[in-house]
């Protein structure tokens, strides 16, 4: 039997706290961290189950921090996160919003 692959999640910019997982991801996977060439930047293990899409903790995030994707802040933590977790509406308050797209006449 062959070694499990480890799970991918895609960090697009260095700085970004989370990788997004490319894959669904089960607890105790490893998930190795890659940017858009394919080159790693670490690996993780999952501490929860993560749906294909979501988001998984590069580092220890306080409570209260500005968390960074695509190098832009997307919200704020509400509790404390550690590399591994699945970040998603139970620990994150969300900076995005909708803005009504308003056309000139």
């Amino acid at each position: 039997m062959q070694p499990k692959k480890p799970a991918i999640a895609l960090v697009l910019v260095p700085c970004d706290h989370v990788g997004v997982v490319l894959d669904d991801v089960r607890k105790g996977d490893t998930v190795e961290l890659r940017d858009m060439e394919g080159a790693s930047h670490g690996s993780t293990v999952a501490r929860s189950d993560i749906p294909f899409g979501h988001k998984i903790a590069r580092t220890l995030l306080k409570k209260g921090m500005q968390l960074l994707r695509y190098g832009q802040p997307i919200g704020l933590t509400t509790t404390e996160i550690v590399a591994g977790d699945h970040v998603h509406t139970h620990n994150l308050v969300s900076k995005l919003s909708i803005h009504p797209v308003i056309e000139s006449e």
